[in-house]
């Protein structure tokens, strides 16, 4: 997959499973910008804490 110009190929259920993995990590996939599609933390270290 890393091999791959442009989006990840490979076998569908590979590319789902490496998805899945990332997303229930966390991370969340985002489109291009300008700066380019990337990944970020779907909820800010802050927003896991409760207010006190």
């Amino acid at each position: 997959m890393e091999a791959s110009e442009g989006l990840a190929s490979g076998m569908a259920n590979n590319v789902r499973a490496v998805v899945t993995a990332l997303e229930q990590a966390g991370l969340e996939f985002i489109p291009e910008n300008g700066g380019g599609a990337g990944i970020r933390f779907s909820r800010r270290a802050n927003d896991t804490h409760e207010e006190h």
